[in-house]
Protein backbone atom coordinates (compact mmCIF):
# COMPACT_ATOMS: atom_id res chain seq x y z
CA UNK A 1 0.00 0.00 0.00
CA UNK A 2 1.44 3.50 -0.90
CA UNK A 3 2.09 5.69 2.41
CA UNK A 4 0.38 8.68 2.21
CA UNK A 5 2.51 11.94 2.96
CA UNK A 6 -0.15 14.03 3.28
CA UNK A 7 -1.45 11.85 5.88
CA UNK A 8 1.54 11.50 7.59
CA UNK A 9 1.92 15.54 7.50
CA UNK A 10 -1.49 16.51 8.99
CA UNK A 11 -0.64 13.59 11.92
CA UNK A 12 2.47 15.51 12.50
CA UNK A 13 1.31 19.13 12.30
CA UNK A 14 -1.95 17.58 14.86
CA UNK A 15 0.75 15.87 17.39
CA UNK A 16 2.47 18.84 16.83
CA UNK A 17 -0.41 21.51 18.26
CA UNK A 18 -1.47 18.93 21.07
CA UNK A 19 1.76 18.98 22.43
CA UNK A 20 2.10 22.87 22.08
CA UNK A 21 -1.20 23.14 23.99
CA UNK A 22 0.85 21.02 26.93
CA UNK A 23 3.31 23.64 27.13
CA UNK A 24 1.29 26.13 27.88
CA UNK A 25 2.70 29.20 26.37
CA UNK A 26 6.57 28.87 27.85
CA UNK A 27 7.74 28.20 24.24
CA UNK A 28 5.99 30.40 22.36
CA UNK A 29 7.42 29.31 18.83
CA UNK A 30 7.03 25.77 19.48
CA UNK A 31 4.57 25.29 16.85
CA UNK A 32 6.75 27.69 14.38
CA UNK A 33 9.11 25.14 14.63
CA UNK A 34 6.86 22.34 14.08
CA UNK A 35 4.92 23.95 10.63
CA UNK A 36 8.85 24.21 9.79
CA UNK A 37 9.65 20.16 10.07
CA UNK A 38 6.65 20.02 8.17
CA UNK A 39 7.20 22.11 4.77
CA UNK A 40 10.76 20.83 4.98
CA UNK A 41 10.07 16.82 5.29
CA UNK A 42 6.89 16.54 3.90
CA UNK A 43 5.22 19.62 1.86
CA UNK A 44 8.85 19.24 -0.20
CA UNK A 45 8.17 16.03 -0.57
CA UNK A 46 8.03 15.08 -4.03
CA UNK A 47 5.11 12.32 -3.35
CA UNK A 48 3.56 14.93 -1.25
CA UNK A 49 3.14 17.56 -4.06
CA UNK A 50 1.94 14.35 -5.95
CA UNK A 51 -0.80 13.32 -3.75
CA UNK A 52 -1.80 17.22 -3.71
CA UNK A 53 -2.18 17.45 -7.31
CA UNK A 54 -4.16 14.19 -7.16
CA UNK A 55 -6.33 15.73 -5.06
CA UNK A 56 -7.01 19.22 -6.98
CA UNK A 57 -7.59 17.07 -9.97
CA UNK A 58 -10.54 15.37 -8.17
CA UNK A 59 -11.53 18.34 -6.85
CA UNK A 60 -11.69 20.10 -10.19
CA UNK A 61 -13.85 17.52 -11.62
CA UNK A 62 -16.58 17.87 -8.70
CA UNK A 63 -16.56 21.10 -7.50
CA UNK A 64 -19.34 23.72 -7.70
CA UNK A 65 -18.47 26.41 -5.32
CA UNK A 66 -14.78 28.17 -4.11
CA UNK A 67 -14.11 29.80 -0.94
CA UNK A 68 -12.90 33.45 -0.75
CA UNK A 69 -10.93 34.83 1.86
CA UNK A 70 -13.81 35.23 4.50
CA UNK A 71 -14.47 31.55 3.76
CA UNK A 72 -17.45 31.73 2.31
CA UNK A 73 -18.76 29.85 -0.02
CA UNK A 74 -19.42 31.19 -3.99
CA UNK A 75 -20.84 29.13 -6.96
CA UNK A 76 -17.83 28.62 -9.87
CA UNK A 77 -20.08 30.34 -12.24
CA UNK A 78 -20.14 33.29 -10.57
CA UNK A 79 -16.08 33.91 -11.14
CA UNK A 80 -15.59 36.83 -12.77
CA UNK A 81 -12.29 36.76 -14.68
CA UNK A 82 -11.26 40.53 -16.76
CA UNK A 83 -8.75 39.23 -19.19
CA UNK A 84 -9.96 41.64 -21.56
CA UNK A 85 -9.29 44.26 -19.65
CA UNK A 86 -6.21 42.88 -19.35
CA UNK A 87 -5.39 42.29 -22.43
CA UNK A 88 -6.76 45.94 -23.74
CA UNK A 89 -4.35 47.68 -21.45
CA UNK A 90 -1.25 45.17 -22.43
CA UNK A 91 -1.53 45.31 -25.99
CA UNK A 92 0.30 48.35 -26.98
CA UNK A 93 3.30 47.55 -24.54
CA UNK A 94 3.71 44.25 -26.20
CA UNK A 95 3.32 45.31 -29.43
CA UNK A 96 7.42 46.85 -30.33
CA UNK A 97 8.77 45.05 -33.62
CA UNK A 98 12.04 44.93 -31.63
CA UNK A 99 13.48 42.25 -29.79
CA UNK A 100 12.69 42.44 -25.92
CA UNK A 101 14.99 43.77 -23.74
CA UNK A 102 13.88 43.01 -20.89
CA UNK A 103 12.08 39.94 -19.18
CA UNK A 104 9.49 40.75 -16.79
CA UNK A 105 8.77 37.37 -15.19
CA UNK A 106 5.75 36.71 -12.70
CA UNK A 107 5.97 33.67 -10.99
CA UNK A 108 1.96 33.11 -10.14
CA UNK A 109 0.75 30.99 -7.09
CA UNK A 110 -2.60 32.48 -5.94
CA UNK A 111 -3.32 36.56 -4.96
CA UNK A 112 -6.40 36.86 -7.71
CA UNK A 113 -7.17 40.19 -6.07
CA UNK A 114 -3.83 41.48 -6.56
CA UNK A 115 -2.99 39.85 -10.03
CA UNK A 116 -4.58 41.88 -12.97
CA UNK A 117 -3.22 45.35 -10.99
CA UNK A 118 -0.07 43.37 -11.25
CA UNK A 119 -0.14 42.66 -14.88
CA UNK A 120 -1.86 46.12 -15.94
CA UNK A 121 1.54 47.64 -14.17
CA UNK A 122 3.42 46.72 -17.27
CA UNK A 123 1.34 48.53 -19.04
CA UNK A 124 2.62 51.71 -18.30
CA UNK A 125 6.28 51.24 -19.11
CA UNK A 126 6.68 53.64 -21.63
CA UNK A 127 8.76 52.41 -24.85
CA UNK A 128 10.92 49.90 -23.62
CA UNK A 129 10.26 46.38 -25.87
CA UNK A 130 9.72 43.89 -23.15
CA UNK A 131 7.60 40.88 -23.07
CA UNK A 132 5.84 39.08 -20.20
CA UNK A 133 6.26 35.41 -18.58
CA UNK A 134 3.78 33.86 -16.87
CA UNK A 135 4.38 30.59 -14.87
CA UNK A 136 1.30 29.70 -12.62
CA UNK A 137 2.71 26.70 -10.27
CA UNK A 138 -0.74 25.13 -9.92
CA UNK A 139 -2.27 27.86 -7.54
CA UNK A 140 -5.31 26.31 -5.99
CA UNK A 141 -7.51 28.73 -7.07
CA UNK A 142 -9.43 27.55 -10.00
CA UNK A 143 -10.28 31.80 -10.82
CA UNK A 144 -5.77 31.84 -11.83
CA UNK A 145 -6.41 28.94 -13.83
CA UNK A 146 -9.09 30.18 -15.54
CA UNK A 147 -7.23 33.53 -16.29
CA UNK A 148 -4.09 32.27 -17.20
CA UNK A 149 -5.96 30.05 -19.69
CA UNK A 150 -7.50 32.90 -21.09
CA UNK A 151 -4.25 34.64 -21.32
CA UNK A 152 -2.70 32.22 -23.19
CA UNK A 153 -1.75 32.83 -26.83
CA UNK A 154 -3.87 36.23 -27.50
CA UNK A 155 -0.51 38.40 -27.36
CA UNK A 156 2.57 37.40 -29.26
CA UNK A 157 5.20 38.90 -26.24
CA UNK A 158 2.73 37.42 -23.28
CA UNK A 159 4.05 33.71 -22.30
CA UNK A 160 1.69 31.95 -20.26
CA UNK A 161 2.93 27.93 -18.99
CA UNK A 162 0.90 26.63 -16.23
CA UNK A 163 2.32 24.06 -14.37
CA UNK A 164 0.21 20.76 -13.21
CA UNK A 165 2.20 20.55 -9.94
CA UNK A 166 3.49 22.60 -7.56
CA UNK A 167 6.94 22.52 -7.94
CA UNK A 168 7.80 26.04 -5.82
CA UNK A 169 9.23 29.21 -6.22
CA UNK A 170 12.93 28.52 -7.17
CA UNK A 171 12.01 25.90 -9.88
CA UNK A 172 9.46 28.33 -11.30
CA UNK A 173 11.76 31.12 -11.72
CA UNK A 174 14.19 28.47 -13.36
CA UNK A 175 11.43 27.70 -15.62
CA UNK A 176 10.48 31.55 -16.43
CA UNK A 177 13.95 32.75 -17.52
CA UNK A 178 14.54 29.64 -19.58
CA UNK A 179 11.05 30.61 -21.83
CA UNK A 180 12.06 34.11 -21.44
CA UNK A 181 14.16 35.59 -24.48
CA UNK A 182 15.40 39.23 -23.23
CA UNK A 183 19.23 40.02 -22.46
CA UNK A 184 17.61 40.65 -19.20
CA UNK A 185 15.16 39.30 -16.56
CA UNK A 186 13.36 41.47 -14.19
CA UNK A 187 11.48 39.98 -11.15
CA UNK A 188 7.78 40.43 -10.18
CA UNK A 189 6.30 38.75 -7.63
CA UNK A 190 1.84 38.88 -8.60
CA UNK A 191 0.95 40.65 -5.86
CA UNK A 192 3.41 43.48 -6.40
CA UNK A 193 3.22 46.34 -8.51
CA UNK A 194 5.72 48.47 -10.71
CA UNK A 195 5.88 52.06 -10.80
CA UNK A 196 4.90 53.69 -13.65
CA UNK A 197 8.34 54.11 -15.71
CA UNK A 198 10.22 51.80 -13.79
CA UNK A 199 11.24 49.93 -16.44
CA UNK A 200 12.87 52.99 -18.55
CA UNK A 201 14.78 54.05 -15.33
CA UNK A 202 16.61 50.66 -15.66
CA UNK A 203 17.02 50.56 -18.99
CA UNK A 204 18.40 53.85 -19.07
CA UNK A 205 20.75 52.56 -16.19
CA UNK A 206 22.01 49.77 -17.85
CA UNK A 207 22.77 51.48 -20.97
CA UNK A 208 24.81 54.00 -19.19
CA UNK A 209 26.57 50.68 -17.69
CA UNK A 210 27.04 48.35 -19.97
CA UNK A 211 29.47 46.32 -17.05
CA UNK A 212 26.30 45.86 -15.04
CA UNK A 213 24.77 42.10 -15.02
CA UNK A 214 22.68 42.63 -11.71
CA UNK A 215 20.78 46.01 -11.25
CA UNK A 216 18.46 46.33 -8.20
CA UNK A 217 16.84 49.88 -6.63
CA UNK A 218 14.62 50.62 -3.46
CA UNK A 219 10.91 49.59 -3.40
CA UNK A 220 7.48 51.24 -1.61
CA UNK A 221 6.03 49.04 0.82
CA UNK A 222 2.55 48.77 0.83
CA UNK A 223 -0.81 47.39 2.79
CA UNK A 224 -3.72 45.27 1.07
CA UNK A 225 -5.20 48.67 -0.42
CA UNK A 226 -1.92 50.16 -1.69
CA UNK A 227 -1.56 52.42 1.05
CA UNK A 228 1.80 53.10 1.55
CA UNK A 229 3.92 52.26 4.63
CA UNK A 230 7.54 53.01 4.29
CA UNK A 231 10.19 53.27 1.48
CA UNK A 232 12.75 50.98 2.01
CA UNK A 233 16.06 52.01 0.90
CA UNK A 234 18.74 49.29 0.14
CA UNK A 235 17.09 46.03 1.27
CA UNK A 236 14.97 47.89 3.54
CA UNK A 237 17.69 46.85 6.59
CA UNK A 238 17.75 49.37 9.49
CA UNK A 239 21.36 50.05 10.77
CA UNK A 240 22.90 48.54 7.11
CA UNK A 241 23.53 51.93 4.80
CA UNK A 242 24.49 51.92 1.03
CA UNK A 243 28.35 53.04 1.03
CA UNK A 244 29.07 52.49 -2.46
CA UNK A 245 28.72 50.07 -5.45
CA UNK A 246 32.26 48.77 -4.43
CA UNK A 247 30.40 47.77 -0.95
CA UNK A 248 27.78 45.90 -1.96
CA UNK A 249 29.92 42.17 -2.28
CA UNK A 250 30.58 42.66 1.17
CA UNK A 251 26.68 44.04 2.61
CA UNK A 252 25.52 41.09 0.91
CA UNK A 253 26.47 39.23 4.04
CA UNK A 254 24.71 40.89 6.15
CA UNK A 255 21.27 40.72 4.47
CA UNK A 256 19.55 40.70 0.84
CA UNK A 257 19.95 44.46 0.13
CA UNK A 258 19.80 43.46 -3.46
CA UNK A 259 16.28 43.25 -3.96
CA UNK A 260 12.93 44.89 -5.31
CA UNK A 261 13.45 45.08 -8.12
CA UNK A 262 16.01 42.87 -9.44
CA UNK A 263 17.03 43.13 -13.16
CA UNK A 264 19.57 39.92 -13.90
CA UNK A 265 21.11 39.55 -17.12
CA UNK A 266 19.87 36.55 -18.51
CA UNK A 267 23.48 34.45 -19.22
CA UNK A 268 24.05 35.36 -15.97
CA UNK A 269 21.47 34.06 -14.38
CA UNK A 270 21.66 30.61 -16.59
CA UNK A 271 25.34 30.24 -16.49
CA UNK A 272 25.35 30.38 -11.95
CA UNK A 273 22.59 28.01 -11.92
CA UNK A 274 19.71 30.28 -11.04
CA UNK A 275 17.52 29.33 -8.00
CA UNK A 276 18.36 26.44 -5.72
CA UNK A 277 15.04 24.56 -4.79
CA UNK A 278 16.27 23.67 -1.70
CA UNK A 279 16.57 27.07 -0.68
CA UNK A 280 12.77 28.38 -1.70
CA UNK A 281 12.17 31.77 0.59
CA UNK A 282 16.07 32.91 0.46
CA UNK A 283 16.72 31.52 -3.21
CA UNK A 284 17.25 35.32 -4.37
CA UNK A 285 19.12 36.21 -1.64
CA UNK A 286 21.30 33.02 -1.92
CA UNK A 287 21.69 33.85 -6.05
CA UNK A 288 22.58 37.31 -5.41
CA UNK A 289 25.92 35.96 -3.37
CA UNK A 290 26.83 33.73 -6.53
CA UNK A 291 26.36 36.49 -8.29
CA UNK A 292 28.28 38.60 -6.67
CA UNK A 293 31.08 36.41 -6.54
CA UNK A 294 32.02 36.83 -10.28
CA UNK A 295 30.20 39.54 -11.94
CA UNK A 296 29.37 43.26 -11.25
CA UNK A 297 26.03 44.47 -9.09
CA UNK A 298 24.48 48.34 -9.78
CA UNK A 299 22.41 50.08 -7.06
CA UNK A 300 19.88 52.59 -8.47
CA UNK A 301 18.82 54.36 -5.49
CA UNK A 302 15.20 55.06 -6.99
CA UNK A 303 11.98 53.29 -5.16
CA UNK A 304 10.59 51.73 -8.44
CA UNK A 305 8.92 49.02 -7.38
CA UNK A 306 5.43 48.61 -5.29
CA UNK A 307 5.70 45.64 -2.52
CA UNK A 308 2.64 44.66 -1.08
CA UNK A 309 3.00 44.13 2.78
CA UNK A 310 -0.15 41.13 3.85
CA UNK A 311 -1.36 38.43 6.26
CA UNK A 312 -0.43 36.00 2.84
CA UNK A 313 2.75 37.34 2.27
CA UNK A 314 5.54 34.80 1.75
CA UNK A 315 7.79 36.99 3.69
CA UNK A 316 5.25 36.11 6.73
CA UNK A 317 5.28 32.50 6.08
CA UNK A 318 7.45 29.76 7.81
CA UNK A 319 9.70 32.06 10.07
CA UNK A 320 11.62 29.11 11.80
CA UNK A 321 12.39 27.69 8.24
CA UNK A 322 13.42 31.06 6.96
CA UNK A 323 15.50 31.68 9.75
CA UNK A 324 17.38 28.48 9.03
CA UNK A 325 17.66 28.79 5.64
CA UNK A 326 18.91 32.67 6.38
CA UNK A 327 21.75 31.03 8.86
CA UNK A 328 22.48 28.14 6.14
CA UNK A 329 23.15 30.65 3.17
CA UNK A 330 25.06 32.64 5.40
CA UNK A 331 27.16 29.88 6.39
CA UNK A 332 27.75 28.62 2.93
CA UNK A 333 29.39 31.57 1.85
CA UNK A 334 31.61 32.96 4.50
CA UNK A 335 32.85 29.61 4.49
CA UNK A 336 33.58 30.10 0.46
CA UNK A 337 34.96 33.67 0.74
CA UNK A 338 36.75 33.13 4.41
CA UNK A 339 38.15 29.53 3.72
CA UNK A 340 39.28 28.32 7.25
CA UNK A 341 41.72 24.23 6.62
CA UNK A 342 39.13 22.04 8.98
CA UNK A 343 42.05 19.96 9.36
CA UNK A 344 43.85 23.13 11.82
CA UNK A 345 40.00 24.38 13.24
CA UNK A 346 40.78 23.16 16.13
CA UNK A 347 44.09 24.97 16.69
CA UNK A 348 42.81 28.31 15.29
CA UNK A 349 42.26 31.30 17.53
CA UNK A 350 38.90 30.69 19.93
CA UNK A 351 36.48 33.44 19.97
CA UNK A 352 34.24 32.93 23.20
CA UNK A 353 31.21 35.60 23.09
CA UNK A 354 29.28 35.78 26.28
CA UNK A 355 25.73 35.95 26.33
CA UNK A 356 25.84 39.45 28.04
CA UNK A 357 27.21 40.27 24.76
CA UNK A 358 24.10 39.43 22.59
CA UNK A 359 23.24 40.77 20.11
CA UNK A 360 27.00 41.17 18.85
CA UNK A 361 27.11 43.53 16.01
CA UNK A 362 27.28 42.02 12.61
CA UNK A 363 30.32 43.97 11.64
CA UNK A 364 32.29 42.47 15.33
CA UNK A 365 31.46 38.92 13.86
CA UNK A 366 32.35 39.28 10.48
CA UNK A 367 35.82 40.76 11.21
CA UNK A 368 36.24 37.56 13.04
CA UNK A 369 35.36 35.32 10.65
CA UNK A 370 37.58 37.16 8.08
CA UNK A 371 41.01 37.03 10.96
CA UNK A 372 39.93 33.23 10.72
CA UNK A 373 38.78 32.74 14.54
CA UNK A 374 36.61 30.11 15.62
CA UNK A 375 33.52 31.94 17.27
CA UNK A 376 32.05 30.45 20.11
CA UNK A 377 28.74 31.28 21.71
CA UNK A 378 28.74 31.15 25.60
CA UNK A 379 24.56 30.60 26.36
CA UNK A 380 25.20 29.23 29.27
CA UNK A 381 21.95 30.29 32.21
CA UNK A 382 18.44 31.15 31.31
CA UNK A 383 18.91 33.47 28.01
CA UNK A 384 15.94 36.58 27.89
CA UNK A 385 13.73 36.15 24.42
CA UNK A 386 16.30 38.83 22.62
CA UNK A 387 19.07 36.74 23.25
CA UNK A 388 17.17 33.63 22.09
CA UNK A 389 16.12 35.63 18.83
CA UNK A 390 20.11 36.66 18.13
CA UNK A 391 21.15 33.36 17.64
CA UNK A 392 18.07 31.95 15.75
CA UNK A 393 19.13 35.33 13.45
CA UNK A 394 22.57 34.74 13.49
CA UNK A 395 23.88 31.29 14.47
CA UNK A 396 25.38 30.53 11.62
CA UNK A 397 28.18 32.94 12.53
CA UNK A 398 29.17 30.56 15.43
CA UNK A 399 31.12 26.95 15.03
CA UNK A 400 29.85 26.25 18.25
CA UNK A 401 26.89 27.14 20.88
CA UNK A 402 27.68 26.42 24.98
CA UNK A 403 24.10 25.79 26.92
CA UNK A 404 23.33 24.24 30.23
CA UNK A 405 19.98 24.82 30.51
CA UNK A 406 17.68 22.52 28.53
CA UNK A 407 15.52 25.62 27.20
CA UNK A 408 18.47 26.87 25.21
CA UNK A 409 18.47 24.18 22.32
CA UNK A 410 14.57 24.08 22.99
CA UNK A 411 14.74 27.41 21.45
CA UNK A 412 16.84 27.03 18.80
CA UNK A 413 15.68 23.53 17.92
CA UNK A 414 15.28 24.21 14.22
CA UNK A 415 16.66 27.31 12.98
CA UNK A 416 20.41 26.37 12.94
CA UNK A 417 22.19 25.00 10.07
CA UNK A 418 24.07 21.41 10.78
CA UNK A 419 27.75 23.58 10.94
CA UNK A 420 27.20 24.68 14.54
CA UNK A 421 27.36 22.58 17.34
CA UNK A 422 25.17 22.65 20.67
CA UNK A 423 27.18 21.63 23.22
CA UNK A 424 26.73 21.05 26.79
CA UNK A 425 29.07 22.75 28.79
CA UNK A 426 28.64 22.84 32.62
Amino acid sequence: MRRSYVKMGRSWLQAGVKIDGMLGGCEPLFLESVVSWFEQCYRSNPEYRSEIAEIHAGLNRTATTWADTTGAAKPVRDMVVDSEAILKRLSASLSSTQPPSISVVIPVYGHYDYLQRCLESLASQGDVPIEIVCVDDASPDPRITTLMRELADRLPRLKISIQNVNVGISAVQNSAVELACGDFVAFLDCDDELEPGALVAVRDCLVARPEVDYLFTDRIEVDEKGRVIRTARYGGYEGLQFSGQENIRSDLLDGMVASHLKVIRRSVYLETGGCDTMLAGVQDWDLALKIAEKYRLHYLATPLYRHRVHSQSVTRRDMVAQFRKTNQVRRRFFERWFPRDGARVSGLKRLIFSAASFPVPLSELKAAWKDGAVCVADARGKLNIDQQNFLRESGSFFDAILWNDPRVPTALYGYLNQEVALTFSM
